[in-house]
C-alpha cells in the first residue's frame, strides 16, 4: 500500500469522482438498461461510459483474496471484453542510475479487458483470419516463472507457490492510463516522464510473429498479482478490495 494512502479509490475520490476519473463524464446509473450492451458487440467508445456505482460500493466479504477475485471473474463469461480494473503496484524498473527505485507505485485503470481467454486457441483464431498466417501449430505455455493453478483464471509461483496471479488479456480496444506515486504522493509531470524511461518496455511476441501475425494485431496476455488488484469488476460482478 502506498505510504500515506489507505485505499487508492479514496485517493481517486478525493481528487475527483472515481466514475469521472475511470470513465469520463458520463458515468451512467447501472439500472438504466442501455448499459446492458453486450461486451461483444461494443467498443472502448461504449465501456468510457461504464456504470461505476458498484465498484464504490461493493465490498466482497471472502477473506482470501484469491478465493473473492475468482468468485468474481468466475461469473463473467469466459474471452469477453468489457472488464475494468484498477491495480495498485510496484513497477519494474531498471535500478542502475534510477533516482526513484523503491519509491514509486503506478495506479493503473484498464478497462476493456477479458478473463478466462484460453490464450492458445485465441491466437489459432487469429491465424485463421489474418492473411498470410499460419499459427496452427503455436503452442502457449504459462508465463516464465508461473504455473496454472486453476485455468485459465489463476496462476502460481513456481519457486513461491503462496503468490498468486490472475491472468488476463487485452486488445485493440484496451484502454490504458497510469498515475504514479513518489513517496506516497502524485509525481509532477517532469517525474512521470523520468520515471517512464527507467521502465523496460515491452515488446511483440515473437511467437506469434514468427506465425505471420503482425504486433497490433496478437493476442496480449498478462498477469496481475492478486494483491494488487483494487477492483475488479463487469457489469453488477464486482470485486472491491478491503
Amino acid at each position: 500500500m502506498i505510504k500515506g494512502l489507505q485505499n487508492p479509490l479514496t485517493f481517486f475520490n478525493k481528487k475527483k469522482s472515481l466514475a469521472v476519473w475511470l470513465f469520463g463524464k458520463k458515468a451512467l446509473p447501472l439500472h438504466r438498461k442501455k448499459d446492458k450492451v453486450s461486451p461483444l458487440k461494443s467498443g472502448a467508445h461504449h465501456y468510457k461510459n461504464c456504470p461505476i456505482d458498484m465498484v464504490t460500493t461493493a465490498t466482497l466479504t471472502a477473506t482470501d483474496t484469491t478465493t473473492a477475485i475468482l468468485e468474481v471473474v468466475s461469473k463473467i463469461q469466459r474471452n469477453t471484453f468489457g472488464v475494468c480494473v484498477i491495480t495498485d503496484t510496484e513497477p519494474k524498473m531498471n535500478k542502475r542510475g534510477n533516482p526513484y527505485f523503491g519509491r514509486v507505485r503506478a495506479i493503473k485503470r484498464m478497462v476493456n479487458v477479458a478473463v478466462g481467454r484460453d490464450y492458445e486457441n485465441a491466437v489459432h483464431r487469429v491465424g485463421e483470419r489474418t492473411e498470410g498466417a499460419d499459427a496452427s501449430n503455436f503452442v502457449a505455455a504459462a508465463p516464465s516463472g508461473m504455473e496454472w493453478e486453476i485455468y485459465p483464471y489463476i496462476l502460481r509461483g513456481i519457486k513461491d507457490p503462496s503468490q498468486k496471479y490472475l491472468r488476463l488479456t487485452k486488445n485493440g480496444n484496451t484502454t490504458t492510463s497510469t498515475t504514479y506515486m513518489v513517496d506516497g504522493r502524485e509525481a509532477t509531470k517532469s517525474e512521470e516522464a523520468e520515471i517512464k524511461a527507467f521502465i523496460p518496455k515491452h515488446g511483440e511476441s515473437a511467437k506469434q510473429a514468427a506465425c505471420g501475425i503482425a504486433a497490433e494485431d496478437q493476442v496480449k496476455p498478462f498477469a496481475i498479482k492478486v494483491e494488487n488488484i483494487v477492483t475488479i469488476y463487469q457489469g453488477d460482478k464486482v470485486y472491491n478490495r478491503d
